[in-house]
């Protein structure tokens, strides 16, 4: 029968559209599992307000009797007999020689949209009141006169009940919108859809081509911008930008894989504002071409500026071209911006948008007059209310009345199980959407000729949520690299907020080119090359992210995998768990690495301290003879001066010092910072956020002092300067230290004596290599005692390391001294150390090694083994004696070590720690009805090993702090390996060539199906397992039909 167009006019010369997207959404059912997947099509035309009358525009109404019988369905089933890759024609990919109207038209559109973002850019960094992007532009819009654009009439028909990415279900919604178009006498369809839908609808147009001649394929704006974000986020990775972001947005990582649109485009552009600001207020700037033009020079100085102008200054700046393309309904602009997007595509490996994007462009270049016409007419766009600037997407049409409407209450959610309803319900949802879209403009006042002529980015509300989101982003930055200040950067690529130097493989920063290039060579292979695997050879910077391969897909995913394999033996597959539990099934040990890689730090090392300390009175803490202190946790709590200069703050830590010198002597320390050391992990900017370096000199302008005191760099440059003050300054030497001396300990191996009032002398005896203040700390206090039995030393320091050493040297030693410990702090315990020794005597020998194993600064914690749990095994009678002692094989260290951390765990009786794993995960899943997290396992034998290294290594060196200088050992043996790009030591995660899961597992957990409809079938291992298929299934992007999915 031939449908009827009920909303639409047969008298106006307006552009009718077709838009087609998946409908899938749950059905409320007693398993959870049911769900429908159909086809939702949309038809548009802009609102003529024709006079004219068309067909009456009402719904029939159905009687209860007939509410019985068979339901007749319009739609005419199309079955596809084509090939499942049909070839691409040859007059596909020709160039087309563009109408000289059109060339024209973009060089003008390009032109002024350039310009204008550009006074965008410039507005939003010199005015307090500038509104973001659409609100701007709707401003500009209002202030230029320009014409509003008619609403958009959208008239909603009836599912298609039937797979949405099957050859025949797309064919069955070309040849119904012929039908549609015929009647209402347009020659043309203009038909829209996402990637996944205009894929099959090409190769069946490629199929059928007379039949299907007539036919326009639009490729959906929208899901094109959003593949062009997760370009931009593929190619950003662990850069320092989701870092940025994530200061102040939430699920960034959702955001860059092009998920959350719009506010992905906002947060990105924002970065892009903070980042342009400097060379905005800065540099004298008349047009665009001007930024660009800095912009080159300093890419043309650094792989890191290079990087971030091309992979995101101008990929923002393109996503501002294609969304004003959009609001004005600017044709030209929209081919122009899309071409410019293409390499993206291909550099970041988003192949199917690479592949059929190109498509999609020469065919838009070959429109015919009439349709042609009509786009630069911007008709191609769609409004949801005449107004200014507010043009959308088709595809975004569509998402934001069909989607929106069914997927609301009242729609499938909670419906009876029974098929009859459920296609009453699906044929009556384009009925149902129609009547309650109607309703909504009843309810709002003059609807119909309401005119929207401003935007709510320009309410004072939101100019200033806007303004507090780029001020947080601005303070990020202001802690790190400056991405654009190509001076401050190394050779290589650096992440701008971690200070990590990428692998000299990557080649990111050329990322344009490349895909330029591959784009290129895939566009002269074709037709016949369409098919062709195009690879990706773009080398980004998470290149060394450790990760486990499943064929060719890295999977960075720390937990995919073990709940693959969880979800194949609920399935009933036949796996060997114990086979399966003895690898660690992620790219990293989760138990002591984060799901970044990082190691896990322990955080709850001050419990330690809390349960053991004896703690006396300030009363008994004063008298002291002596102080030796912690000087980097003095920097923190000497008063820092507010726009002041680090002279001023200088003169503030000698005054801070010179107080202490009148009553005691001071023995001041601070750390040193040697390249390819232990503590790398803990001291990188990846764990303080702050990768700034400042070049400070004695009047320089002091920088906050986060951004200042957890930058290394910055902290020793700081430092320095302190030190050459101490020592330099005669008249602080006269006022301070007549009666009092003062040694100072610095970067280098021997300390600094001021006495008499300025004599100034060297201690060979106090010289030390030692890099750790907390060591130097320990051995001073040693010295002090050894110079006088009678002496009163107070350690001020915070730290927990320094804690645990002055016990085991109070111990060891027999110091007879009044040895405390307090905080910089003013008003924080004070603890007795010596008392704190007497009262766990039975354990004390067995802290420092226990501390070693269970987590510090350069050894790696275990997710849920807490200080209290490590005291606990150590007073059930654990020993750990040979942690730390010269003289024994690593074997028997390796299995004392193990007996400990599974006690600690609950366990007894394990020979490996592997056994302990799959103990605790038996007893975890014996409790309760929920799978354990892979974290809250032990390690797997391999990666507790190389921990054990690392716990032993740093015992060894807090066990001879009695001699002056470490011990000689090779830090590559004890679970570190070299970072010579960073001159860094980085943790061994697993030796090499230990598998991270079985190859049984790995083939198991991903399909191969790879017919037109993939995964429809129980023959879908991934299916018949009732799992979702993933990345590494061969249906990725190829219109996965599983139902899980």
């Amino acid at each position: 029968m031939e449908p009827s167009l009920p909303g639409l006019s047969t008298s106006s010369s307006s552009l009718v559209q077709v838009i087609v997207d998946n409908f899938d959404t749950d059905i409320s059912s007693p398993n959870g599992k049911s769900s429908t997947h159909s086809l939702a099509m949309l038809l548009t035309q802009p609102d003529s307000n024709s006079s004219e009358t068309d067909q009456e525009d009402t719904i029939r109404r159905v009687k209860k009797e007939d509410m019985v019988k068979p339901l007749e369905y319009d739609v005419e089933i199309e079955r596809y007999n084509g090939p499942k890759k049909p070839p691409m024609p040859q007059n596909t990919p020709k160039r087309s020689v563009q109408p000289l109207r059109m060339l024209a038209q973009q060089v003008i559109s390009k032109g002024r949209a350039s310009e204008m973002d550009f006074a965008f850019l410039q507005d939003m960094n010199n005015t307090l009141d500038c509104p973001e992007y659409n609100g701007y532009n709707t401003r500009a819009a209002r202030r230029q006169g320009h014409s509003a654009q008619p609403k958009t009439k959208a008239v909603y028909l009836p599912l298609i009940d039937m797979i949405p990415s099957h050859p025949d279900t797309m064919m069955t919604s070309m040849a119904f919108a012929q039908v549609h178009t015929r009647n209402i006498g347009q020659q043309f369809v203009v038909f829209t859809c996402d990637l996944q839908l205009y894929r099959v609808a090409l190769e069946v147009q490629w199929t059928y081509p007379e039949r299907f001649s007539n036919v326009i394929l639009r490729l959906g704006g929208m899901h094109s911008l959003m593949s062009f974000i997760g370009s931009i986020g593929t190619l950003m990775a662990d850069t320092g930008l989701s870092d940025i972001m994530s200061s102040v947005f939430g699920g960034v990582s959702k955001m860059l894989t092009g998920k959350k649109i719009p506010q992905n485009v906002r947060a990105l552009r924002m970065v892009a504002e903070e980042a342009l600001r400097g060379i905005i207020q800065d540099k004298p700037l008349h047009c665009s071409g001007d930024l660009m033009q800095i912009l080159e020079t300093e890419a043309s100085k650094s792989q890191t500026t290079k990087l971030w102008v091309d992979v995101l200054i101008k990929p923002v700046l393109l996503t501002m071209m294609f969304v004003r393309a959009e609001r004005e309904g600017d044709w030209p602009l929209h081919l122009a911006t899309y071409k410019q997007m293409l390499p993206y595509f291909f550099a970041a490996g988003h192949v199917n948008y690479a592949r059929y994007g190109l498509c999609y462009l020469r065919e838009m270049e070959r429109l015919p007059q009439e349709v042609l016409s009509h786009f630069m007419k911007g008709e191609h766009v769609m409004h949801h209310s005449a107004g200014l600037w507010n043009g959308i997407w088709s595809d975004m049409m569509i998402e934001t009345t069909f989607m929106r409407y069914g997927h609301a209450p009242g729609g499938i959610v909670g419906i009876t199980l029974k098929p009859e309803t459920l296609e009453v319900w699906a044929l009556s949802l384009h009925a149902c959407s129609r009547l309650e879209s109607d309703l909504d403009d009843m309810t709002d006042e003059d609807t119909q000729s309401k005119v929207v002529t401003t935007h709510k980015e320009e309410a004072k509300a939101r100019i200033a949520e806007d303004k507090k989101d780029r001020d947080g982003i601005r303070q990020k930055l202001d802690t790190c690299i400056d991405p654009l200040d190509s001076a401050a950067h190394p050779s290589g690529i650096v992440n701008v907020v971690s200070g990590q130097i990428g692998s000299t493989e990557v080649n990111v920063h050329n990322a344009v080119t490349i895909g330029t290039e591959q784009m290129k060579v895939f566009e002269s292979r074709l037709p016949e090359g369409l098919y062709e695997t195009i690879t990706k050879k773009v080398v980004t910077m998470d290149h060394a992210r450790k990760h486990v391969k499943v064929g060719a897909v890295k999977v960075f995913d720390t937990n995919l995998i073990y709940s693959r394999v969880i979800g194949l033996q609920a399935s009933g597959r036949d796996i060997d768990i114990k086979d399966v539990l003895g690898h660690e099934l992620a790219p990293v040990p989760t138990s002591m690495f984060d799901d970044t890689g990082d190691m896990r730090i322990a955080k709850s090392k001050s419990t330690l301290k809390k349960i053991l300390q004896v703690e006396v009175s300030d009363r008994v803490a004063g008298g002291a003879n002596v102080s030796v202190l912690d000087g980097s946790a003095i920097l923190w709590v000497v008063p820092w001066p507010a726009d002041g200069t680090v002279k001023d703050y200088m003169a503030n830590f000698k005054y801070a010092i010179g107080k202490r010198l009148r009553v005691e002597d001071v023995y001041l320390i601070f750390d040193r910072y040697y390249d390819y050391s232990t503590k790398s992990v803990t001291r990188g900017s990846r764990a303080t956020g702050v990768s700034r370096v400042h070049h400070l000199q004695v009047n320089s302008k002091l920088p906050a002092q986060k951004i200042l005191l957890a930058s290394s760099k910055n902290k020793k440059q700081l430092m320095q300067l302190i030190v050459d003050d101490l020592v330099q300054d005669k008249k602080f030497h006269e006022d301070n230290t007549r009666h009092h001396k003062l040694v100072v300990t610095g970067a280098d191996p021997v300390p600094i004596e001021i006495s008499e009032g300025g004599v100034v002398i060297s201690r060979a005896d106090l010289a030390t290599s030692h890099e750790e203040a907390d060591n130097v700390i320990a051995q001073q206090v040693l010295s002090c005692a050894a110079e006088n039995a009678e002496s009163k030393i107070t350690v001020v320091a915070d730290d927990t390391d320094v804690f645990v050493l002055l016990l085991h040297y109070h111990h060891m030693a027999n110091l007879k001294n009044v040895v405390l410990m307090e905080s910089p702090i003013k008003g924080r315990t004070v603890v007795d150390i010596g008392k704190t020794v007497q009262k766990h005597s039975e354990i004390v020998e067995g802290i420092l090694p226990a501390h070693a194993l269970s987590g510090c600064d350069t050894v790696a914690s275990y997710f849920g083994i807490g200080k209290a749990t490590v005291l606990k095994t150590l007073r059930s009678g654990h020993s750990l004696n040979l942690l730390g002692a010269p003289g024994h094989s690593m074997k028997s260290v390796i299995q004392q070590a193990t007996s400990f951390i599974s006690a600690c765990y609950g366990q007894t009786n394990c020979s490996t720690m592997s056994e302990t794993r799959l103990k605790v995960w038996l007893s975890k899943t014996g409790k309760g009805s929920s799978t354990p997290k892979l974290c809250t396992l032990p390690p797997t034998t391999e990666a507790f090993k190389e921990n054990v290294k690392r716990a032993h290594h740093q015992a060894l060196v807090w066990q001879s702090l009695e001699a002056q200088n470490p011990p000689e050992l090779d830090s590559t043996e004890y679970g570190w390996v070299k970072d010579d790009q960073n001159k860094s030591l980085q943790p061994v995660t697993l030796p090499d060539k230990v598998e991270l899961a079985p190859e049984m597992v790995l083939r198991l957990i991903k399909c191969g199906c790879h017919s037109t409809t993939p995964c429809s079938s129980r023959a879908c291992s991934c299916n018949s397992a009732n799992m979702k298929c993933t990345i590494f299934c061969a249906c990725y992007n190829q219109g996965c039909c599983n139902p899980t999915s």
